[in-house]
């Protein structure tokens, strides 16, 4: 019988949310099943994203100075972006202001329950994982057909 503790490694997730008891309450349901790192506002969000990898962005849509959507696309320039997820009370303005002509974002209504706000973490947490994993075989590709 195997007794070593298994290697878990948690979803990295960036919390972003300009009102402090919101941002409390969900990095305190997340913790558990992931690691959560919290910013209060967009700018902080990007400074995190440039210095750090992460799995999922979960964000706010009504932020002062940078909305939700705006962070998303800011997100999306980076090397290896996350996947978004947009959390919000207005989706029927985060629904018209989005982009199409930009990639898909998941997206949240408030309010949620913790189950809610679990399941769509891990749901982008998989998207990521599965764009990663592609762009890892692409990658390899060339040198695969060298060898044969």
């Amino acid at each position: 019988m195997d007794t070593k503790p298994k290697l878990t490694i948690r979803p990295r997730v960036l919390v972003v949310d300009d009102e402090q008891p919101m941002l409390q309450l969900c990095c305190a349901l997340l913790e558990a099943e992931f690691e959560v790192t919290p910013v209060d506002n967009g700018g902080a969000a990007l400074r995190a994203l440039a210095s750090g990898r992460f799995d999922v962005l979960a964000t706010d849509y009504n932020m002062p100075a940078m909305n939700g959507l705006e962070l998303i696309a800011r997100a999306r320039e980076l090397p290896d972006p996350p996947s978004a997820v947009l959390v919000t009370g207005y989706p029927e303005f985060a629904l018209r202001d989005r982009n199409p002509a930009r990639p898909p974002f998941l997206l949240l209504v408030k309010p949620y329950n913790p189950v809610e706000l679990t399941e769509v973490l891990h749901r982008a947490h998989g998207l990521v994982s599965l764009r990663r994993r592609l762009a890892a075989v692409v990658q390899s590709l060339p040198a695969q057909l060298t060898k044969n």
